[in-house]
């Protein structure tokens, strides 16, 4: 499943920073921060995403801006496999990140205190698992998964002192 909304999102500058501004609408949140490019943490959007320990996930931000520079992703207990750092540009966004979680319900956040002053929309934060695809590897017509391609009641032998058949099977073919 994909959870999103902005109900359980936290917003909140760092210290002594100006205090992010924002506005929540239907289908929307806006933030508006009128400090200074400074360290990436001091300026942060707290994702409620549930994780649980081992599990590969992707999060997704979709937001317009105001302005260009770096934002980053970042959290605890948890390995990026695809970048963590974002180039954001005037106009649409899309920052996509791929992270494996080595604890339940750990931290995550969207750093955004290399932006500066900036005004962005999000019209989506959203998490999904990302679940490997699994390569069926038969062997007489049955996977290690349980999953059979037709061939799985099919019998291949030799008599005697004859080489034994080889045989190799796929999805959808048995070969001998």
């Amino acid at each position: 499943g994909v959870t999103n909304g902005f109900a359980g999102v936290n917003v909140w500058t760092e210290g002594s920073l100006t205090p992010v501004t924002r506005e929540d609408s239907e289908n929307s949140m806006t933030m508006i921060s009128t400090n200074a490019p400074g360290d990436w943490w001091k300026v942060k959007v707290e994702n409620n995403f549930a994780t649980v320990a081992g599990k590969t996930y992707e999060a997704t931000y979709t937001f317009s801006s105001n302005a260009a520079g770096d934002i980053k992703f970042g959290g605890d207990n948890m390995v990026c496999s695809t970048a963590d750092v974002y180039n954001v540009t005037v106009g649409a966004n899309t920052f996509k990140v791929t992270f494996t979680v080595s604890a339940d319900n750990a931290y995550n956040c969207l750093e955004l205190g290399g932006l500066g002053n900036f005004k962005l929309t999000f019209t989506g934060i959203s998490l999904k698992e990302v679940v490997a695809e699994h390569t069926h590897s038969f062997v007489n017509g049955k996977c290690e998964c349980g999953e059979s391609n037709g061939f799985a009641g099919v019998n291949v032998w030799t008599e005697g002192a004859l080489t034994p058949v080889v045989r190799e099977d796929d999805a959808s073919s048995m070969t001998i």
